[in-house]
């Protein structure tokens, strides 16, 4: 059976599952949900964080130039 890549949205459930174990002090490894096993490294709650934003902002459509965006204003 070929498995079907993950959606952004699927993949958000998922760094917000893993965010939430974190947090309660918790090490996830691996998480199963809808038939799809994803297995993560270990991952500081930071970095998840900024993970989760830049996956809510590719779901939002907000263009991703890199690590950094630069916002100007007068």
């Amino acid at each position: 059976m070929i498995q079907q890549p993950l959606t952004l949205e699927q993949m958000l459930c998922q760094a917000q599952a893993v965010l939430h174990l974190r947090q309660m002090g918790k090490s996830a490894n691996e998480i199963i949900a809808d038939g799809y096993v994803a297995k993560y490294t270990r991952i500081t709650i930071p970095e998840l964080m900024a993970y989760i934003s830049q996956l809510r902002a590719q779901i939002a459509g907000a263009p991703t130039i890199g690590a950094i965006n630069t916002i100007w204003s007068r």
